[in-house]
């Protein structure tokens, strides 16, 4: 497989972006020159930058649907979302494992986003 280096800046949402994977990654992405939408509860905590649009809102509580509208101005969705869970509770069935599967078929059918990771 080989990656193709775009000639235009991409518009890119990473959903978690003020973690700790999310906030690495959307800081590479501004630095080669893309514009990130960084979407959840807090965004405003990754900074300020000419190419950083915070979006507030709760992944948490919110349909597939509700969440996908979000994603309709951008050409790449990334998912960095993953929540906070510590003993016993880690080991629950989480929402963060298939709600990138569902974002993905949403944001296709109703917007035509090809690229989600």
């Amino acid at each position: 497989m080989s990656i193709t280096k775009t000639s235009k800046p991409l518009r890119v949402g990473v959903i978690g972006p003020a973690g700790f994977g999310g906030s690495y990654l959307s800081v590479e992405l501004i630095n080669r020159g893309h514009t990130v939408i960084g979407i959840s509860r807090r965004p405003e905590k990754l900074g300020k930058h000419e190419r950083y649009i915070p979006h507030p809102f709760d992944v948490n509580d919110c349909t597939v649907e509700e969440l996908a509208d979000q994603f309709r101005d951008m050409d790449v969705l990334v998912s960095e979302y993953g929540p906070h869970t510590a003993g016993a509770d880690a080991l629950v069935y989480s929402r963060s494992i298939s709600l990138p599967c569902h974002i993905q078929k949403t944001t296709t059918s109703k917007y035509g986003i090809q690229y989600s990771i």
